[in-house]
């Protein structure tokens, strides 16, 4: 079983650029019951694609099914097309930094969105912004995981939205959040106040296209209606099918990304840079999976595996990988699907159940 259609449709400016950018957001059937809108764990997983110019958007049959082992999980699954795939604007680099500021626009807008969710229960004061601990998985398939790796700590991420000047591109993305937080607030009010349970049962899984440019009253209802800051997220990884150099190196011609040479960088956003740190310091530091098979004909097996052996046995690693037997990069043998699906659901399950 894969992604429904989309709750949400709508677009997002990157906070690199300004390019405008398709986004979905898909949200768990359940959550348009009382019981699950009051007892449910905020999570949230975004999904990346792989390279664009080779058809890669976030119809990806492997998105589509990574996305709905999520979302049966009870995550809110967040795709985005990267600049110059389907309908987004611009063209693909090839120095990954665009792509990057464009991974970090829709990470800071999911974080935004979920912490603007209200969970509280009948008895709550309404309209209050439950304090629910928030939990975000950073994934990727493909080009997808390798961008997901390099992202900026959640620490600097959300320092980078916290200060954005009005009218920014940083503020506009909070502004997005805010909007379709409230339009889910309001929907499903009546699915947290039973004395009024006979309104009619309202559809979650219907789609709702929100314009993509933020109005300037939107924009000001963000600066009073949020914290200058919110929680900082518990996060984890999800890395599908990782590309390793050499062919990390054909989509990228910036050789300062630290996930082909161990080198720290990272990209500048409205004046404020964003150091990406080696991949190894949060792959290890977080819950992460990265599931791959042995017939991947992008990555010899004997680099994957010697590259998941150096994370897995650093001091206090979090990092795990899932070989599949017989899969190769785009899971299409007989079984792969099941086994990759089969790998996530185990892993989120027994490690991340209660513990992102």
């Amino acid at each position: 079983m894969g992604l429904p259609s989309p709750t949400f449709s709508f677009t997002i400016p990157s906070i690199y650029d300004g390019t405008q950018l398709e986004c979905r957001l898909y949200l768990p059937p359940h959550l348009g019951r009382q019981q699950a809108v009051t007892s449910w764990e905020k999570k949230g997983a975004i999904i990346a694609h792989p390279y664009g110019p080779l058809g890669g958007c976030y119809d990806d049959p492997v998105v589509n099914s990574i996305g709905g082992e999520l979302l049966q999980d009870g995550y809110i699954v967040g795709t985005f097309n990267f600049r110059g795939a389907g309908s987004s604007g611009g063209r693909t680099s090839w120095t990954a930094k665009p792509e990057l500021g464009d991974y970090v626009s829709f990470y800071g807008f999911l974080a935004y969105y979920l912490h603007g969710l209200e969970t509280q229960s009948s008895g709550e004061e309404n309209g209050k912004i439950s304090s629910v601990a928030v939990n975000i998985l950073l994934g990727g398939y493909s080009y997808g995981s390798m961008i997901a790796s390099l992202l900026p700590t959640i620490e600097e991420v959300l320092n980078l939205f916290a200060n954005g000047l009005p009218a920014s591109w940083t503020l506009q993305v909070r502004a997005k959040a805010l909007e379709l937080s409230t339009t889910w607030n309001n929907k499903f009010a009546t699915t947290r106040q039973p004395q009024i349970s006979s309104s009619p049962d309202p559809n979650p899984s219907s789609t709702t296209t929100v314009a993509g440019n933020a109005q300037k009253a939107r924009i000001d209802n963000t600066q009073r209606g949020m914290a200058n800051d919110i929680p900082i997220p518990n996060i984890s990884y999800l890395l599908v099918s990782p590309i390793l150099p050499p062919v990390s190196m054909f989509v990228t011609m910036f050789s300062r990304m630290p996930f082909i040479s161990g080198q720290s960088s990272g990209i500048s956003i409205e004046g404020t840079h964003l150091p990406s740190p080696k991949p190894e310091e949060q792959l290890c530091a977080y819950p992460t999976l990265a599931i791959f098979g042995d017939k991947d004909m992008f990555t010899p097996t004997s680099k994957m595996r010697k590259w998941v052996e150096d994370l897995s046995g650093a001091s206090q690693s979090k990092f795990q990988s899932r070989e599949i037997n017989g899969a190769g990069h785009f899971w299409i043998e007989h079984n792969a699907e099941s086994q990759m699906r089969y790998a996530l659901r185990q892993w989120l399950r027994q490690t991340l159940s209660g513990k992102i």
